[in-house]
């Protein structure tokens, strides 16, 4: 069986080489200069000095807590409900509408979840989608310097930000993601059919300029859930569905999927990702595993005829029973198992995988032992009790997009109760709050919106949370600024930042 270890080596050389490429792109624009804070600042050149790593870690709290909320835009729905409230979050309902009534509406505003938002390598772009299928390119620009205040004209219709490209697809989207490598090129997949869409931003006419979908005859499931195109290999195309499959494509094979990988069981997949050099990809499946297979493998007649044995596993692990090898973590609380949400590589070092789980738990992969290194475990959410009070949380069945920062040691993530933004200490040493050998009697559960008095305090903590005016249900960050722009439940894109 191959070595996972040599496919991590082989990651790890990939990586190296897109780093370079990284360090070759222009500096940023004398106008952007100022939407960096000084603590990033310090933090960069600290990398550089002789300070500790602890000292480091509280930089970037400080860094951190220093972000608010500085713009907020709808989703280009000029019929959503929030342009009625001038752009601020919903009213709770009234007391004396029952719990019905008040599912109903709950029900209606999530079809404006922004279920997925990117932005491309540049940053320049920011793709976004929602669950009612309205597919959006904003200029990352004008999002940063248009105003955040919505504005009606004498018919109500919605005058802001318009996006630069609008897509009406007509799907239950789950995901919209760039072509890693072509940033005209983004695709979609939804839970309603079985088909990746692939548009080109610069022709589109509201249509996809290829489909790829699974065969009928073949399809037992309901919709695809995640996608990936691939810059490199012999796939240009791959997604996890609900039945339990992950789909392949090549260029040889037309709109049918190559290969299917996965057991069948009618455990959906929900989320992919996939290694920079193309030979690893990782899933995560409804009933809390992480699979990983080698895409290396495989004879051209194997692959000619979908063999499942082509691609064997060589990462296999069950998410709760690695957090309970946790020291003390099942003493101090309850471990169930949850369905794995979303699955995102270090971006400096891809031995390292980050999960989030539907219970709203996140943490760190080590691929090499197979081992939790980081964990994070917010107070479990009580999602009914939170829509009988009028609390619009996130939803437990939808799934988070979170995403890492640029420099692969912070994690940002939607509160699973409320309508925070977390920002996770994931840095890769033991003395990171989140680290499963780290000394707890030094971590404190968060910080919100108080930064510590010394960037040297003694006590760390393990995230500090951003209080913004809309359950997050996906986020991006800015590869060259640390910005972050997010979508919200309620069909906002948000923009997180250091304020002028």
């Amino acid at each position: 069986m191959p070595d996972i270890r040599q496919l991590l080596l082989a990651s790890s050389q990939a990586q190296a080489i897109k780093s370079e490429r990284t360090a070759q792109l222009p500096q940023q624009d004398a106008e952007h200069v100022g939407s960096i804070s000084l603590v990033r600042q310090l933090l960069e050149g600290a990398t550089k000095g002789c300070i500790s790593t602890k000292q480091r870690i509280s930089l970037a709290t400080l860094h951190w807590s220093s972000y608010n909320q500085v713009a907020s835009h709808p989703h280009s729905l000029p019929e959503h409900p929030a342009l009625q409230a001038g752009g601020a979050s919903i009213p709770p309902l009234p007391m004396l509408l029952n719990f019905q009534q008040r599912f109903s509406q709950l029900l209606g505003l999530r079809r404006h979840c922004v279920v997925s938002v990117q932005l491309d390598g540049h940053g320049d772009l920011v793709l976004s989608a929602t669950a009612s299928g309205k597919i959006a390119l904003h200029d990352f620009t004008m999002l940063r310097e248009c105003s955040n205040n919505i504005v009606l004209d004498e018919e109500t219709q919605y005058k802001g930000l318009d996006p630069l490209v609008l897509v009406e697809s007509g799907r239950r989207l789950e995901r919209a993601r760039w072509h890693p490598t072509n940033d005209n090129i983004f695709a979609t997949v939804a839970a309603s059919d079985r088909s990746v869409y692939l548009y080109d931003a610069q022709y589109t006419q509201g249509s996809p300029y290829q489909t790829l979908s699974v065969p009928g005859a073949t399809w037992n499931g309901v919709g695809l859930t995640d996608m990936a195109l691939p810059a490199k290999g012999p796939y240009n195309a791959m997604a996890t569905a609900q039945n339990g499959h992950v789909y392949l494509w090549d260029q040889r094979g037309g709109s049918a999927p190559r290969t299917k990988l996965g057991m069948g069981s009618g455990f959906s997949m929900n989320s992919l990702q996939l290694s920079d050099d193309a030979n690893l990809l990782l899933v995560g499946t409804q009933t809390g595993d992480i699979v990983g297979y080698d895409l290396r493998g495989g004879t051209t007649a194997a692959r000619a005829l979908g063999s499942q044995g082509q691609h064997p596993a060589v990462v296999e692990v069950a998410v709760r029973q690695a957090l309970m090898q946790v020291p003390e973590l099942e003493q101090q609380t309850s471990i169930v198992r949850s369905a794995v949400q979303s699955l995102n590589l270090d971006p400096v070092d891809p031995n390292r995988l980050a999960f989030h789980l539907q219970s709203g738990w996140s943490g760190v992969l080590d691929l090499a032992r197979q081992a939790v290194t980081h964990v994070h475990c917010p107070p479990p959410v009580d999602a009914i009790a939170n829509l009988a009070s009028g609390q619009y949380g996130r939803s437990a069945t939808e799934r988070q997009q979170p995403c890492w920062t640029s420099n692969g040691s912070s994690f940002c993530v939607g509160e699973a109760a409320g309508t925070g933004l977390h920002i996770v200490d994931f840095h890769a040493s033991v003395h990171s709050p989140c680290h499963v050998g780290c000394n707890h009697d030094e971590i404190i559960p968060t910080v919100v919106k108080d930064p510590m008095s010394e960037w040297g305090l003694s006590t760390l903590p393990s995230a500090v949370t951003i209080p913004i005016t809309s359950a997050v249900t996906s986020v991006t960050v800015h590869p060259h600024t640390d910005e972050i722009v997010a979508g919200t439940e309620q069909g906002i894109l948000l923009l997180l930042a250091v304020p002028h």
